[in-house]
């Protein structure tokens, strides 16, 4: 039979040693995600790098046309289908036209993908 002996005090610091390392090697570890997932910064889409489709809309992405209201009377065509793609048109807000703000060299507009579909 084992014999038994006294608890002491470095026994009990040694029992709580194991729980505080594993909380300071989590927070370690979180802080450094954070700071790493803070840090980084987001890669800016060039037009020049996309694929040769990229200059419009798909047509999935445009509402079915069994979804667009009165489609049963008017019977509207598929608006992907008669989409014009505006883009590298660089869309102005309306202070801007009224301002005669000149348009900037490396305006991020000008990389967007933008559409318009007229029907009628």
């Amino acid at each position: 039979m084992p014999k038994m002996r006294q608890l002491h005090v470095y026994d009990c610091a040694l029992m709580a040693a194991l729980p505080m390392r594993l909380l300071l090697a989590t927070m370690l570890v979180a802080g450094s995600l954070v700071i790493t997932v803070g840090v980084a910064t987001p890669a800016a889409a060039e037009p020049e790098t996309c694929p040769p489709v990229c200059d419009q809309i798909p047509g999935a992405a445009w509402i079915q046309r069994r979804a667009v209201p009165m489609n049963a009377v008017y019977r509207w065509p598929a608006l992907g289908a008669v989409a014009t793609a505006l883009t590298r048109t660089t869309p102005r807000f309306r202070f801007e036209e009224i301002c005669a703000t000149p348009a900037f060299p490396d305006d991020i507009r000008k990389s967007t993908v933008a559409g318009r579909a007229s029907v009628g």
